[in-house]
């Protein structure tokens, strides 16, 4: 029976010098690369391509729904790997890209937001016309509704004026 060509990664070397001449061989490539003396050299990367983001639009009051489906959509996607002829300059940024993308949390980072928006955001009132009685005459008809929308807003709210 033949011998299988190449190695398996959970095999160990046949030779313990091969480890070891291995590890000097990455080491001494790892020291170039960061010193810039191959950044010119083209090799080839297999990186996965960014599938195109379909937005998912739907009626106002249900975004946290709307963007439960489009992470849904994201994840069901294939995640197709392109082979790329690239210089390792060019190589680096990609694939520093690639993983950065992976450490990112967007549950956290909408919590965050939120967050944010309650503690430091600004309301516009844009209806104050109907809140506030005029000089001339009473508060239009429609006042009252817009008072019972916007309280539920700003109850509970530190609320500060300027």
């Amino acid at each position: 029976m033949p011998k299988p060509q190449g190695k398996f990664v959970d095999q160990p070397p046949e030779n313990p010098t091969e480890e070891k001449a291995s590890s000097a061989t990455r080491t001494l490539y790892r020291k170039k690369v960061e010193a810039g003396e191959l950044d010119e050299k083209e090799i080839e990367v297999d990186l996965a391509m960014n599938a195109s983001n379909i937005e998912i639009m739907g009626p106002p009051g249900m975004e946290e729904m709307t963007g439960q489906l489009q992470s849904m959509m994201e994840s069901l996607s294939n995640k197709r790997i392109k082979s790329r002829r690239l210089k390792i300059k060019k190589a680096l940024k990609l694939l520093q890209e690639d993983e950065a993308s992976k450490l990112i949390n967007e549950d956290e980072i909408r919590t965050k937001a939120l967050d944010s928006v309650e503690q430091n955001g600004i309301v516009f009132l844009d209806e104050i016309d109907k809140i506030c009685k005029r000089s001339e005459h009473g508060g239009d008809v429609s006042r009252e509704g817009v008072q019972r929308d916007l309280l539920p807003l700003v109850e509970g709210c530190a609320v500060t004026t300027k």
